[in-house]
């Protein structure tokens, strides 16, 4: 497991208690912007865990260079750095 798949499982974990907490003994919601923060953080986290190669630095070159489908575009410097090309 990866640091992310980690930091993924715990926001889902407190999502989880956090929503049993957000409604009264009624069934009542009562701390909807709570929940709410709390969905989206987990929702990001977990995003974020399956695809952390789309988040790297280098990503963006990447996908100038090959484009969404994977080849190689036009004009493309094929030794260019992610560091040296932005």
């Amino acid at each position: 497991m990866t640091m992310s798949q980690a930091e993924a499982a715990m926001a889902q974990a407190q999502f989880t208690i956090v929503r049993g907490l957000a409604y009264n003994g009624a069934g009542e919601l009562i701390h909807p912007q709570l929940l709410k923060k709390y969905e989206n953080r987990a929702t990001a986290i977990v995003d974020y865990a399956a695809r952390t190669q789309e988040y790297s630095p280098c990503s963006t070159l990447t996908r100038r260079r090959f484009g969404s489908r994977g080849g190689r575009q036009e004009g493309a410097d094929p030794t260019a750095s992610c560091w040296t090309n932005r």
